[in-house]
């Protein structure tokens, strides 16, 4: 198996093979795309191809990683080639988001030290029509002309991950009451495969009328036609978010654990174990890391 630091000539090829699991790989995908001059890449080739990613996002405090791979044994070997380029990776804290079988492997091998439960879901584009109780007209489009606006909103209601040049990377939508934006919503990141929705955030005084809902939906219209798929990510005990969800037509993907470890323990516990399913490891969340904000919820 041949390591090393990945050209910019095989993103076709990486990409066609991740799309084959788009919701799992999204993150990658993203890095690939949107993100890839903040990204540090590792590949792993054998005679038949490509066997293994590894990317590195440096946009927050702490290294954001996302991994694609079947091999724990060859995850480990990805992860020393990129802690050798990154202090970061190798000295920091990491969180690790993935499905039951990838933390199966985790927990065998590494001290836990926190867990937060998410929820994906997805919605299919073609099918989703804003109705009257959405009332996307409300919610009106956002530009940089309104930056200061949605800075202020998000100030007092912090989302997860939210930075500036985000307004940039897809839709957002907001909605204005006596001159105040009261509420918005938007992309993480969007690309003609998949985009991820987010930065949802509705202000104290203006809840449970609809707002989030309107502005979900003139996105989810927005999206149409830009890309393929969407999806969201909800922390599970939001039990009102995911509820309004489903009620949009939103079904959950699957369910995905946040867990925090040391990577330094990681990468020496995983030198004899068995191979595992794909793993997405993330750098400290912005909820903890993002300008000492506390407390964000997801999506």
């Amino acid at each position: 198996m041949k390591l090393g630091f990945f050209d910019d000539a095989r993103t076709g090829e990486a990409l066609q093979t991740l799309l084959a699991n788009p919701y799992d790989n999204a993150p990658l995908i993203a890095d690939l795309t949107e993100f890839k001059v903040d990204c540090l890449f590792v590949s792993a080739d054998d005679e038949t191809g490509l066997r293994g990613l590894l990317s590195v996002y440096s946009g927050f405090t702490s290294p954001v990683i996302a991994a694609w791979c079947d091999d724990a044994t060859l995850l480990r070997r990805m992860l020393r080639k990129a802690a050798s380029r990154c202090a970061r990776v190798r000295d920091g804290f990491v969180w690790c988001l993935g499905g039951e079988s990838t933390l199966g492997l985790l927990e065998r091998t590494v001290r836990v030290d926190r867990a937060r439960e998410e929820v994906q879901m997805k919605l299919d584009l073609q099918k989703f029509h804003c109705t009257a109780a959405d009332d996307c007209s409300r919610a009106i489009p956002l530009s940089v002309e309104n930056l200061a606006d949605l800075n202020t909103l998000y100030d007092l209601v912090p989302p997860e991950a939210w930075r500036s040049e985000d307004l940039l990377r897809g839709p957002y939508r907001g909605i204005y009451e006596g001159g105040k934006l009261v509420a918005a919503a938007g992309v993480h990141w969007a690309t003609p495969w998949i985009a991820e929705i987010g930065n949802v955030a509705v202000h104290p005084d203006s809840r449970r009328r609809g707002l989030a809902e309107a502005c979900v939906a003139a996105v989810v219209g927005d999206l149409k036609g830009l890309t393929e798929r969407a999806y969201l990510m909800v922390f599970a005990e939001n039990e009102a978010a995911i509820n309004l969800y489903l009620k949009m037509g939103f079904e959950e993907v699957q369910r995905m654990r946040l867990v925090g470890f040391l990577l330094s323990k990681c990468l020496k516990a995983l030198t004899n174990v068995a191979p595992s399913a794909a793993l997405r490891c993330v750098g400290r969340s912005a909820s903890i890391e993002k300008e000492g904000r506390n407390g964000r919820e997801r999506a």
